[in-house]
């Protein structure tokens, strides 16, 4: 499969685990939420969750070649592609990973509220917090090759609303907040969006 190819089914696997993150963390909340005090129910209110396309496109590619194209002025050398392509994955697996856990662990605290209290359940979360701020962190840190840029800068506004839903849920679970930990939501969501838009302008790029 080609770099290209590799990029997009990391996308897809992540727009999917955003899907049922977002859906693990609002049963969170409809199952918690019937237990809480009604003053604390008060406050409760619902999330707007966007909708994860159920396929995304695949960027246009030139059929492969045993022979090595010769670069044009406005070409990008084959090994930047090459290097860019595989950092990025490395953080797609931790971002795919990242939300599988988060949908795991609040689909079980849905389940039994009191392993907001369980120093295993933390212990795990906060790891997985690390695991996609670190991502993040390598993501900012890579400087995509000129054609890359557009699709790049939507990954990181997905990095940035993935950091504000992690200081949510850590205020949220600090202070037992389910309100605070439900707004982290919105923020996947608008992720979601900034890696459809990734996509799409992967789509765009034809090397």
């Amino acid at each position: 499969m080609s770099t290209f190819g590799k990029i997009c089914t990391y996308l897809l696997a992540i727009g999917l685990g955003i899907f049922i993150c977002v859906g693990a963390f609002v049963v969170f909340g409809i199952v918690v939420g019937d237990g809480l005090p009604s003053e604390v129910e008060s406050v409760v209110v619902p999330v707007t969750v966007s909708t994860v396309p159920a396929t995304l496109v695949m960027p246009t590619l030139t059929p492969e070649s045993t022979t090595i194209p010769v670069p044009t002025p406005t070409s990008i050398p084959l090994d930047q592609v090459q290097v860019y392509g595989d950092s990025i994955m490395d953080i797609m697996t931790d971002w795919a990973t990242g939300y599988s856990q988060f949908s795991e662990l609040f689909t079980a605290a849905g389940n039994d509220i009191s392993l907001l209290d369980d120093p295993t359940w933390l212990g795990n979360v906060y790891a997985n917090m690390d695991l996609m701020t670190t991502a993040n962190v390598r993501l900012r840190a890579i400087t995509p090759p000129e054609q890359f840029v557009p699709s790049h800068q939507s990954l990181l506004e997905a990095a940035t609303h993935t950091d504000t839903a992690i200081s949510l849920l850590r205020t949220g679970i600090a202070t037992k907040d389910i309100p605070t930990i439900l707004a982290a939501t919105e923020q996947i969501s608008l992720g979601t969006e900034d890696i459809k838009r990734a996509t799409a302008l992967l789509d765009e790029i034809t090397l």
